[in-house]
């Protein structure tokens, strides 16, 4: 299978041992009728080596035995995550700017906790954790704000000579300062720089967010209609690394001419979280397609 290092490699994570000396399955897994047949294998292709004894199994290692390219293992992969089966846990390094990853493959779902959980470096779980994505419809917009959103610290600074209107620019601005280390670390954005795909649209999409995320306006228009700024703020909060992935593939491949780029970036980071599942799955389903064509040959 042909996979794209550059993207792989950044979160080759490992899994975590189970103390299992034999294949075993989930029934519940197996059985549930939300997941497709090639999630479902998957699953079981990862459980059979996560119990094996001293080995571990690493995401990439796993990428290389698929015969399917990588767009239908990402779409599998997905899958399992969004359906609570699969957790990804990004720890922080003491070298800066750097993050290990490990994965753990659950018995049973788990919708109540976030598929992507950060850990500080001294082991503690942070609060600022993405919220759980709902598996909505593209056209459903009515989407509750997530719960856990990050939010700097309301304590009112001290008194100062400046005037009423230079203490509310500063305050704004450490406002957004906050806020960028927060979608910074939520979106792995060092990491994404290291990407030159990605790194062609990363900084306008990140000021983008902030934008969005610091307004002082009380709607927001996106895709011509206006959108709570409470609810647009949470939303953006709660994106990561893999929907700035997706939205730059996009953008990458796109001919049309964007007439208006900000409106234009602000509907695709709002729309991204309902989108990129249907997106990967038509990617897969073309490479599904496309071999057995050649097959066919």
């Amino acid at each position: 299978m042909a996979v794209d290092k550059k993207h792989s490699l950044s979160d080759d994570g490992k899994f975590r041992p189970k103390k299992i000396y034999f294949a075993q399955v989930s029934n519940v897994a197996l059985r549930d009728d939300k997941l497709s047949l090639k999630a479902k294998g998957l699953y079981a292709l990862i459980a059979s080596w996560i119990t094996m004894p001293d080995y571990t199994l690493r995401k990439f290692a796993l990428m290389n035995q698929c015969t399917e390219r990588e767009r239908a293992f990402q779409s599998a992969w997905d899958e399992l995550k969004e359906h609570g089966y699969l957790k990804q846990y990004r720890k922080r390094m003491k070298e800066l700017n750097k993050f290990e990853y490990e994965y753990e493959l659950l018995d049973e779902p788990d919708l109540t906790t976030p598929s992507l959980i950060n850990i500080r470096i001294d082991g503690t779980i942070s609060e600022n954790n993405h919220a759980q994505e709902d598996n909505e419809n593209d056209s459903d917009t009515s989407v509750p704000i997530p719960e856990s959103v990050p939010v700097p610290d309301p304590t009112p600074a001290a008194p100062s000579p400046s005037s009423p209107e230079e203490h509310n620019n500063k305050s704004d601005s450490v406002n957004r300062e906050e806020y960028a280390q927060i979608v910074k670390e939520n979106i792995a954005y060092d990491i994404l720089k290291t990407d030159d795909k990605v790194n062609i649209y990363l900084d306008d999409l990140f000021n983008t967010m902030l934008d969005v995320i610091c307004s002082k306006k009380p709607t927001v228009r996106i895709n011509k209609e206006e959108i709570s700024q409470e609810h647009a703020k949470g939303w953006f909060l709660s994106l990561n690394d893999e929907h700035i992935r997706y939205i730059c593939d996009s953008l990458f491949k796109t001919s049309t001419e964007i007439s208006v780029a900000p409106n234009y970036l602000i509907t695709a980071l709002y729309n991204s979280k309902k989108t990129i599942n249907t997106y990967y799955q038509q990617m897969a389903n073309h490479d599904l397609n496309e071999n057995n064509v050649k097959l066919q040959e």
